[in-house]
């Protein structure tokens, strides 16, 4: 995808939507989507230091969680504070995953308790440095139509929770490092996404696609965005603006209807 990768070692970072139960492949089990996943997102030669995965299925006795762990032997698999995937097997979670080497000791803590498995949330030491990772998947209110008005109107009430949660957040932790990725459920126009740029973060700037479905026809709605000291730190020179930019040709096309996001620059 991309040449001359060495020059962004111990900074790569990536963000995908696994899609954990959507019909992509009807062929495939989802532990041979996670194990592409390993083979696609974990260069062999160049590991991200943080892979944000969401739509994360635990499944009976831990199995694809302990698959995960198989695939990505070189992470530390962290789960989000809160959720009982043992009870919720078959529930959706957001899971990160930061390079072993490079972790030193971490803390989660819990943004939104009335969704806990939506935000994996924690505070890490990274190569010696604290930074705060939030991985989030919003919760979607696009695709309500023949559901029951009680329904439509606490999936509303818990999209607009859980923006208010992140956005404190976010304000709150400006001046620290901190990076947010994951699928935020809206394009780089949104009004949530605006308000994250106007809080001094720097998101990507770019109109390429990171989903294809019914929804949100061709969009970008998986994002990573970081503090300006986070920027500094996990991006390039002043000279080389860094971008998030999709895998848009991956064969995880075919996985899922999202696309692995990279802050990788475009050229």
């Amino acid at each position: 995808m991309m040449e001359n990768l060495s020059i962004f070692k111990d900074k790569m970072i990536v963000t995908w939507n696994l899609n954990g139960w959507l019909p992509i492949r009807k062929d495939i089990t989802f532990g041979q989507k996670l194990k592409k996943a390993s083979q696609e997102i974990a260069f062999s030669d160049q590991k991200p230091i943080i892979i944000m995965l969401q739509e994360m299925i635990g499944g009976r006795d831990r199995k694809y969680i302990d698959l995960l762990e198989r695939y990505f032997k070189d992470y530390k698999i962290i789960l989000p504070a809160g959720f009982d995937y043992h009870r919720h097997s078959r529930s959706i979670f957001s899971v990160t995953l930061i390079r072993k080497d490079l972790l030193g000791s971490y803390k989660l803590f819990q943004l939104d308790e009335q969704i806990p498995n939506r935000i994996c949330s924690l505070v890490a030491e990274i190569d010696g440095i604290q930074t705060y990772i939030i991985n989030a998947h919003v919760v979607q209110i696009q695709s309500l139509r023949n559901q029951a008005g009680w329904y439509i109107q606490e999936r509303k009430r818990l999209h607009a929770r859980q923006w208010r949660l992140l956005h404190e957040f976010l304000h709150e932790n400006r001046e620290s490092n901190v990076i947010l990725g994951g699928d935020l459920q809206e394009g780089r126009d949104g009004e949530n996404i605006s308000m994250i740029r106007k809080d001094g973060y720097i998101m990507d700037d770019w109109g390429f696609p990171t989903v294809k479905n019914a929804f949100f026809k061709e969009e970008p709605i998986d994002h990573l965005a970081f503090s300006v000291s986070a920027k500094e730190i996990y991006g390039a020179t002043d000279l080389e603006i860094m971008f998030s930019v999709c895998d848009y040709n991956s064969e995880l096309g075919a996985y899922s209807d999202h696309f692995p996001l990279y802050n990788l620059p475009m050229n």
